[in-house]
């Protein structure tokens, strides 16, 4: 999975679109929900890293231990693919997520207690 010029682009137009409809700021963190945000950013990165992990999984199950030298290439790639989806676009877009679910949770909850007190009240 080389990523060409067009796709960089196209990746960079969705996060800039994503960042610019953010409606929470993201000082609302504590340190618990950042270190979650930042272990949720690896699982994806991985997950979009998926082709290069299974290249150099191949590689390195052929060569044995030689892998160091003979899987380089691979290595290379895998990293650089890594660290790419672990700019501070894709932390936006996880902070971005992380706080929709915050968000859709703290309305589940006022509404299961206006629930309660409406039952309440009707007793």
């Amino acid at each position: 999975m080389d990523l060409t010029k067009e796709d960089i682009q196209a990746i960079e137009d969705a996060t800039s679109d994503a960042i610019g409809k953010r409606k929470l700021p993201g000082w609302m963190l504590s340190a618990y929900e950042e270190k979650t945000i930042r272990k949720n950013l690896k699982e994806a990165a991985w997950k979009r890293c998926d082709e290069w992990v299974a290249q150099f999984v191949a590689c390195s199950k052929s060569a044995g231990l030689l892998i160091f030298p003979k899987c380089d290439p691979q290595r290379s790639k895998l990293h650089d693919c890594l660290k790419y989806y672990q700019k501070d676009e894709f932390v936006d877009e996880q902070i971005d997520l992380h706080l929709e679910k915050r968000l859709q949770k703290m309305e589940t909850l006022y509404a299961e207690q206006q629930a309660a007190k409406k039952s309440e009240n009707n007793k």
